[in-house]
């Protein structure tokens, strides 16, 4: 798998243990690609293609674009209805099928003791609705861990519920140290996803498994391994 731009001789290829890095010296050339690439995740025109065996994939359904890495709470919407279902198939799994069960039949059993202690002509549902139970319950991803951890389980959550396994920053390398940087990579690379950074400057320090292309203002391409 690989991907091209049309403006850049060079190609991002994808490979379970490198990392790749484009360092755009050019700030002009830099707003252009991010954006670009953030278009075409929204299904937008831009100028890169990404392919795997000369067939063209597409973009918005294989690449994540994360421009504020500072994930916080508000980041756990997305993955509210895919989370709820995740939930309630483990709710009916054999393993706590008779847990839940348990679990509605005394909650039915509650609701008949306060429609009897009202003393109102009153009925109530003959079955508890699993889904909005869940709802109420108020799962979330859990983002108030550290500035690195919460990156991760993004990560892995949009790896496990949206199939996206191609992750691109801008400018992270400002916020993480080499071995930060090295975990992120270790973490990604167990299940199968790939990194890809773009910054605004070259940084001395590069991991070993690192591979990076260095566009100039004078828009010449350097390429060369960390």
């Amino acid at each position: 798998m690989k991907l091209i731009h049309n403006q850049m001789e060079y190609q991002i290829k994808f490979e379970i243990g490198t990392v790749n890095t484009l360092i755009i010296e050019s700030p002009s050339l830099m707003r252009s690609f991010v954006e670009q690439l953030s278009n075409q995740i929204k299904g937008k025109e831009g100028g890169f293609v990404l392919s795997e065996n000369s067939e063209e994939l597409i973009i918005s359904k294989n690449i994540e674009l994360i421009l504020n890495p500072f994930i916080d709470s508000s980041y756990a919407t997305k993955f509210t209805s895919r989370l709820s279902a995740n939930i309630k198939n483990c709710a009916v799994d054999e393993k706590l099928y008779q847990k839940t069960a348990e679990m509605q039949s005394l909650l039915l059993e509650f609701a008949s003791i306060l429609a009897h202690e009202c003393n109102e002509p009153i009925i109530f549902a003959d079955e508890i609705d699993l889904t909005a139970l869940i709802k109420l319950l108020g799962f979330a991803y859990d983002f108030e861990d550290s500035f690195l951890e919460n990156i991760v389980t993004y990560l892995l959550a949009v790896n496990t519920y949206f199939k996206t396994n191609i992750f691109v920053f801008a400018n992270l390398k400002s916020y993480l140290q080499k071995e930060e940087l090295a975990y992120l990579f270790e973490v990604t690379k167990s299940n199968n996803c790939h990194l890809i950074l773009i910054e605004n400057r070259l940084y001395e320090s590069f991991i070993k498994e690192e591979k990076y292309c260095i566009i100039d203002k004078d828009l010449c391409e350097i390429f060369s391994e960390g």
